[in-house]
Formats: C-alpha cells, structure tokens, sequence
C-alpha cells in the first residue's frame, strides 16, 4: 500500500513531510548494498569506512531528492521520473554492487552533477561531505557519481507505475539540494534515508 512508504501521518499533522519507514523498500535496497558499496568505495577510491558510508547515505539521498525536484518541475505526475528511471537506472547493479561500483568508477566519464539531476547541487554536496569526513572533495565526487547508479537502480527496482512515485517523490523535501546540511535535521524522505543509511553502517564494515 502506498501508505507504507511514510511513518506515521502524525509528522504532517505538524507540517512536516511524512519520512521514510524503516521498512520502506527503497531504503532496504540501500541498506542491503551498503556493505558492499562502502567496501568498493573504502578500496578502490579509496575513502575511509566513514566517510564512505557518509557519501552512500547522502547518494541515496539526495539521488531521491533530485529525481523528486525533476519530477516536480514537470507537472508532480510520476511520469517524470518514472522516465528518468526508464532512461538511466540499472537494476542489474544490484546483484553485484561492489563490481558495479568498480565499473563505474573506471569510466573516464564520471560527473557527480548525474547530467540534470542533481545539477549545481552536486558541488556543494561534495564541498560538505568533505568537510564533515575529511576526504578530499574529487574522491568525494567520484564516489558519490559512482554509487549514485545504484541508487537509481534501487528506485527501478520498485516497479512502481507513475502515481506511486508521485506520491514518493511528495514525501520529499528538496531543502538538501540547496543546503545539504539539512539532510541532517530535515524531516521527510531525503533526511530520513540519509540518517538510516549512516547509523551504525561503518561499524558494522569493520565487525566484518
């Protein structure tokens, strides 16, 4: 049910937008790729456990967040981003997320602005994710371009026709965009993907 997508009306009762369920099914795609994510990207970038896991939980999110500003743009339908998913995702990396991530960091072409997606966006989500990890932005960029595949693929996976991304793409707050320390506070999808994500997940790596 699409109700499923959201945690409790209570958050929009106060107006805030309704956030991400623990249970959601885009958020235990992220999180079950995770490990092998922030492996590809500890070894091959290479970035610390931390701060690989820092660029994974904002690729999720703000991946959602762009794909949720497109589709807004252009009329809040669903069809937006359904095509974008159509056009760009590969839910083939999934299977294989730490090979896909090495795939795609071997392209010569690799851009965090994702094309349109996240835009102007992309650079000052860099900018604060260096600074919050202490990696050097271009390894940033290059792991956030490199997981962000995934992310789509994780979203194409869902199946969902147009009006069940619409109503995913409203839960969204686009804050982040524009200021992506707000992935720390803010309510909604965005800020609930990036917590989930980042909590306990460089620790469990190390337990491995």
């Amino acid at each position: 049910m699409l109700v499923d997508f959201f945690t409790s009306s209570a958050a929009t009762a106060r107006g805030r937008l309704p956030g991400v369920a623990a249970h959601d099914p885009y958020l235990v795609r992220l999180r079950r790729a995770r490990r092998a994510v922030v492996a590809a990207l500890v070894d091959a970038v290479p970035l610390t456990p931390a701060a690989a896991t820092e660029v994974w939980a904002a690729t999720g999110a703000l991946v959602l967040a762009g794909l949720a500003r497109h589709d807004r743009k252009r009329g809040g339908t669903g069809a937006a981003a359904a095509a974008v998913l159509a056009k760009y995702a590969r839910t083939a990396d999934l299977g294989a997320p730490a090979l896909a991530v090495r795939a795609h960091l071997a392209r010569t072409d690799l851009d965090a602005r994702l094309g349109g997606l996240l835009g102007d966006a992309a650079e000052s989500a860099c900018t604060w994710l260096a600074a919050r990890t202490g990696a050097p932005a271009p390894a940033v960029a290059r792991a956030l371009a490199a997981s962000a595949p995934l992310a789509l693929g994780a979203l194409a996976s869902l199946d969902e026709d147009a009006s069940a991304l619409a109503v995913r793409c409203a839960g969204v707050d686009l804050a982040s965009l524009d200021a992506p320390e707000a992935l720390e506070q803010a309510g909604g999808a965005a800020g609930d993907t990036y917590r989930h994500l980042r909590r306990r997940g460089w620790g469990a790596l190390l337990r491995r």
